[in-house]
């Protein structure tokens, strides 16, 4: 996929439904979680904003994932360093009103509201996401069919080894 960067941690707001984001939140979690890197620098989770397009990055120091949010009523442009497993009460609501402005973000849905300040570093990263997609892709979108994804995941069940 070919994904525009934020130019700068600027103020943004989305509407998508909370099962939606909460899948696309614990994916990318799930992903970075097994990293067995050093832990010295700390995981990245980031929610960035560009154009009309609504992105999820997660970031180890040996794992980097990047994932597009289905949104709508995606409006501004921006960056945010969040916490996954905070946005996990969403995970049973429907639709849910996302909003990032002035160091804040707010999550609403009909029975559920949560606000807080943002994680510091989310300008610090925009350039360091910015350089591994280029790296990673070479600026070129990377499509990969059904039958691609499912060969990889049939190898990796292959050579799976439980505990040894």
């Amino acid at each position: 996929m070919k994904v525009k960067i934020p130019t700068k941690c600027g103020s943004f707001s989305f509407s998508i439904g909370g099962k939606e984001l909460w899948a696309s939140l614990k994916t990318c979690d799930e992903i970075i979680k097994f990293s067995d890197a050093d832990k010295i620098v700390d995981d990245l989770n980031l929610l960035m904003c560009c154009g009309k397009q609504v992105y999820v990055v997660g970031r180890t120091i040996d794992t980097f994932t990047v994932l597009r949010l289905p949104c709508t009523n995606v409006e501004g442009e921006g960056a945010a360093n969040i916490d996954f497993n905070a946005f996990q009460p969403l995970a049973k609501k429907d639709a849910c009103n996302i909003v990032v402005e002035d160091g804040k973000l707010c999550a609403k849905s009909k029975s559920f509201v949560y606000k807080v300040d943002l994680r510091q570093g989310s300008s610090d990263q925009l350039e360091l996401v910015s350089q591994m997609l280029e790296q990673y892709t070479g600026g070129e979108e990377i499509k990969l069919s059904h039958d691609d994804v499912a060969a990889v995941n049939r190898a990796v069940q292959l050579t799976y080894i439980p505990e040894l």
